[in-house]
């Protein structure tokens, strides 16, 4: 007989189908994971920034003995007993570019004027030279988590803790007052208007008291999100009256649902909050420089109460 010549049999059409849906099933199954362990490194990371900058915060309190204010201002902004903030001065560097030398960019911090005017980034006029360092963004202020990080916009998401509380009873013995209604300012925590807090101010221990937190409400320039600048960079000063650079603890962590990076929403309302992209709480960077994620669910009163440096409360129990 000849060789064989039977054909050797191939895949149905039915079979196939029953590999590529095999196929398919698996890659649904792998690509949460995958999605999982690519947040889980952007979030350490961005954990390890925030432990940067503890660092250089501390850094610079050993050189001069405080910790930076907010922003220079030459009228320091106070809350009276009804409420009404006093009225400010003009405002100089905030304390993210103040902290340059310490995070290894002694070179941009030369670069900028501290004798001329820095840009609110809204509506104030400022040095022409300090205005184009404060619109260039610096990845040291950016979570990445943050959809926005991978654009050249100048973003921050890491803000300074001004105090906090529940506002009418701060704002009743002169801790915090509101401008224009909305724009709130504490003055019982770390940060805010020309602030010079030392680690020996911080009676409830520094390991009790937040100094910084994550925020994702930084509001574009332009409602459509097709801008190139934010409301708040990362250098900004102030935008128009509002404060820049600090949040309270006054409102719940991600307490809200709306996307500044889309919606037109007032940063003065996003500095009532801290929040980040990350599920289910945020980082904060506590007093002695350790960072902790704090669940969205805390305790409101407890929360609020991390904010404040000497306000003799207990706060055991918050899970750090």
């Amino acid at each position: 007989m000849g060789p064989d010549r039977r054909r050797q049999r191939g895949f149905t059409l039915i079979e196939l189908l029953v590999v590529i849906s095999i196929i398919a099933i698996l890659i649904a199954l792998l690509l949460p994971a995958v999605q999982q362990a690519r947040e889980a490194a952007r979030r350490s990371t961005c954990k390890n920034k925030l432990k940067q900058l503890g660092l250089a915060l501390h850094n610079y309190h050993d050189t001069f003995n405080r910790l930076p204010p907010a922003y220079v201002e030459t009228a320091a902004r106070r809350g009276s007993s009804g409420g009404t903030c006093t009225t400010g001065g003009t405002r100089s560097a905030p304390w993210t570019i103040l902290i340059l030398p310490y995070i290894e960019q002694s070179t941009l911090y030369n670069k900028f004027d501290f004798n001329a005017r820095f840009r609110n980034l809204q509506n104030g006029s400022g040095d022409a030279v300090n205005e184009t360092l404060q619109e260039k963004r610096n990845v040291n202020f950016e979570c990445p988590s943050d959809p926005n990080s991978n654009e050249s916009l100048a973003n921050n998401n890491y803000l300074g803790v001004q105090g906090g509380g529940d506002y009418a009873a701060m704002a009743a013995i002169g801790k915090a007052c509101r401008a224009y209604n909305t724009r709130t300012y504490f003055f019982n925590g770390i940060f805010y208007s020309d602030s010079s807090t030392r680690m020996r101010d911080i009676t409830d221990g520094s390991s009790n008291v937040f100094m910084l937190g994550e925020s994702r409400y930084q509001t574009l320039w332009a409602s459509s999100g097709s801008a190139a600048t934010y409301w708040m960079t990362w250098a900004t000063t102030s935008w128009g009256d509002a404060p820049a650079q600090v949040g309270g603890t006054y409102l719940p962590i991600n307490g809200s649902t709306f996307m500044p990076h889309r919606d037109n929403y007032k940063l003065e309302v996003a500095t009532s909050y801290f929040g980040s992209h990350h599920i289910g709480g945020t980082h904060f960077v506590m007093g002695d420089g350790s960072v902790h994620f704090i669940s969205e669910n805390i305790d409101l009163g407890t929360y609020q109460s991390l904010g404040i440096i000497a306000d003799g409360l207990p706060v055991g129990g918050y899970g750090l």
